[in-house]
Parts: structure tokens; sequence; C-alpha cells
């Protein structure tokens, strides 16, 4: 679910506060079946939009440098900041109520609410997305063929990062946006773990291949391990997504 257009704007103290996103759905445990996608709206200062991008950004090794990263990439990374937090204390929540709700009639008491409100009658088949192909074309300067025009694919975040960095030719890189996953830990705060990308030199590879950087180091609390084990299944499931969607891609290369 993507919506990179701005809402309806907030109105707070009698002003209008623009309103940005979903950018994307973040999912809180990718090993169970979704019921709902529920969108929250908060207000954020400056600061707080600052600290939410620096982290997101430091994730990712500084790299692409900010003023080269789109607006939808921005936006991923400050509501998936977000979205990590809220995460990770919905699942302590949620083990400890397992744990501590055992009355069926309570049960039924919630799931029927959640009924109420959080379905729908079935509605007509949706239509699946059609694969996309095709893009722009852009230009890059190299320092072994001049300049050199190709077809930019739609999914690729751009060429900013290797404009004037005395590249050749088969340096030339498509790269997709980047999937991460980590773990917030009170010793460590958030801890990475995985980020993955799609990639594609096209003048030196037939088909886009995936690159997969895992970083994990440290020490931490036994009770901090099931969320540590349960954030390594979401990067493991975070992978293969990525890697399904390179296979696809082959079919709009070859």
């Amino acid at each position: 679910m993507s919506n990179p257009k701005n809402t309806a704007p907030a109105q707070r103290g009698g002003g209008m506060v623009p309103a940005f996103g979903p950018t994307e759905t973040f999912p809180c445990d990718e090993s169970t079946e979704p019921m709902a996608v529920i969108h929250l709206a908060m207000e954020v200062s400056r600061d707080e939009l600052r600290a939410a991008l620096a982290i997101g950004h430091a994730e990712l090794s500084g790299t692409p440098p900010l003023a080269d990263m789109d607006v939808l990439d921005i936006r991923r990374e400050v509501e998936g900041h977000l979205a990590a937090g809220t995460t990770y204390q919905l699942q302590r929540e949620t083990a400890e109520v397992v744990r501590r709700v055992n009355d069926a009639g309570i049960l039924a008491d919630l799931d029927a609410a959640i009924d109420r409100a959080y379905t729908l009658p079935a509605g007509p088949p949706r239509l699946q997305p059609q694969p996309r192909s095709g893009g722009r074309t852009v230009a890059l300067q190299t320092i072994d063929h001049g300049e050199v025009a190709f077809t930019e694919p739609t999914w690729c975040v751009g060429h900013g990062w290797q404009a004037g960095a005395g590249i050749g030719r088969n340096d030339i890189t498509h790269n997709s946006v980047r999937v991460k996953a980590g773990a917030a830990t009170e010793a460590h705060g958030w801890v990475p773990m995985m980020s993955a990308q799609i990639s594609w030199a096209p003048f030196v590879e037939l088909v886009p291949r995936v690159v997969v950087e895992l970083d994990l180091v440290g020490e931490f609390e036994a009770e901090e391990v099931t969320h540590v084990a349960g954030a390594l299944r979401t990067a493991a499931s975070r992978i293969e997504r990525v890697a399904a969607e390179a296979i696809r891609l082959r079919g709009e290369v070859l």
C-alpha cells in the first residue's frame, strides 16, 4: 500500500499542519498472516524528524548522501524508524496479553469487538498489479566511454550517487530501495541486523542480483533474545521477498 501524496492537513492551534504518508506498509510480524492495515497520524516536530532521519540514514552507513535521496526514500526512512519503535512495544505487549488473558469469555469479547471494527464483507476480487517495465533515459559521464545514455528501470532509486564520481561504464549500477530489519533493545537501543536491495550493473550483468548486508554483534539480556530472534526471522523473510522480486524482474530484462 502506498500513498506518496500528502494526505489532508491536520488542524492544530488554528493553523494547518501538512500531513504525509503512509508511504508504505510496515508489517508488525511477518511470521503471521496480517488481518488489517492500521494507519496512524502522528504530529512530530522538526527535531523529531531530524532524529528519525538521522538514525535511519546511519543504518544505511550514510549512503546514499542525503542530498541524493529522493522524497519517497526520505519518507520511508522516517516512517520506518517510527514504525520500528511501535512494533517493538506492541510485540512486548502482545506476548504479555497472550500470557495473562486466558479467560475464554474475555477472548471471545475481544474477538467480537475486533470483528465489528476491523473486518469488511467480501467484495469483488482485487485486480493484481501488472509488472512494470520500461523507465526513463538518463546519462552519466564516464571516464572510459564519455557520456553514456541508458534506460533507468522504474525500480531504480536514481544515479545521483554516481554522478561526478569518476566511474567507468561498467560501474553504472541500478539500485532499488533498501529493505532493512533490526530490533529495538533496552541495552543497545535500535540494533540494525540486515539490509538488502536489488542491484544491477546492466553493462556487465545479465540480470539483477541481490545485495545483502548482515550486521549483528552484541551482548543482550536473556529476555531480549526473543525479540532479537524474531527480528532475525523478519530479516530472513524480507531477504526472500527481495530475492523473489529480483527473479520476477528477470522477465523484464531477458
